[in-house]
């Protein structure tokens, strides 16, 4: 692996082995080998950022997307996607036994197919600390892909839980299902770099070509206008 040398600035897009590495982190050796081709990649300025950059893109490929969130969660997520727009359906992330509500987000996602949803990676959720088992994600990944959602995960607790692999259980189980998936990652809890706001934005396309597009789109100006090429 290349070392860091010096403090000159990097790409727009980011540090390209820094992005790299991230990947292999979140998606494991094997996903990795696969998917990596695939796999457009942004730097960002922490979570936050990420979420923003994801939902600008969005907005760009959609007018009017609707997204289904849990309740409560992160402030920002509300206010970011509310600012691009987004039509925002909440479901209560948790029962009155303090349980993940499952059938509750359920009925979310058949009510609102070919819609996006938003969802917190790994064992941790804030604020509630309360995230799906495996197999409420298993089911969850069949609804997903009957009604053809998106899903974006927020990995601010990457390695927080068991360990890497149990964490990043969810965003492999989707993958492999082969359901589209963009991973927001941020390094300020797991690695305490709040202050030098460091993460990444995975988006997993279907090619080579919609690779290229996403990171252009990605790299577009305010106000800039980019034709997007039919899907």
């Amino acid at each position: 692996m290349k070392v860091f040398e010096n403090f000159n600035y990097l790409p727009l897009s980011g540090d390209p082995i820094f992005l790299k590495e991230t990947a292999r982190l979140v998606l494991g050796e094997t996903l990795f080998k696969d998917l990596e081709p695939y796999t457009a990649k942004q730097g960002t300025v922490g979570g936050v950022n990420g979420i923003y950059m994801w939902a600008r893109l969005i907005k760009v490929i959609e007018k009017k997307p609707v997204i289904i969130i849990g309740d409560p969660t992160w402030k920002n997520h509300i206010q970011i996607l509310s600012y691009f727009g987004f039509t925002i359906v909440e479901y209560p992330q948790l029962t009155k036994n303090k349980m993940f509500n499952l059938l509750a987000l359920k009925q979310k996602l058949i009510k609102y197919p070919k819609s996006y949803v938003l969802l917190q990676g790994g064992p941790c959720h804030n604020p509630t600390g309360l995230n799906p088992n495996r197999s409420e994600w298993k089911e969850l990944a069949k609804v997903i892909k009957a009604y053809k959602q998106q899903v974006l995960v927020d990995y601010a607790y990457m390695g927080l839980g068991d360990d890497l692999d149990s964490d990043s259980f969810c965003i492999r189980y989707f993958l492999k299902e082969k359901i589209p998936t963009s991973v927001v990652v941020s390094y300020s809890k797991n690695m305490t770099l709040y202050q030098h706001r460091t993460g990444g934005l995975l988006i997993l396309t279907s090619s080579r070509k919609e690779k290229e597009q996403t990171e252009k789109l990605n790299m577009m100006k305010p106000g800039e206008k980019i034709v997007v090429a039919p899907q």
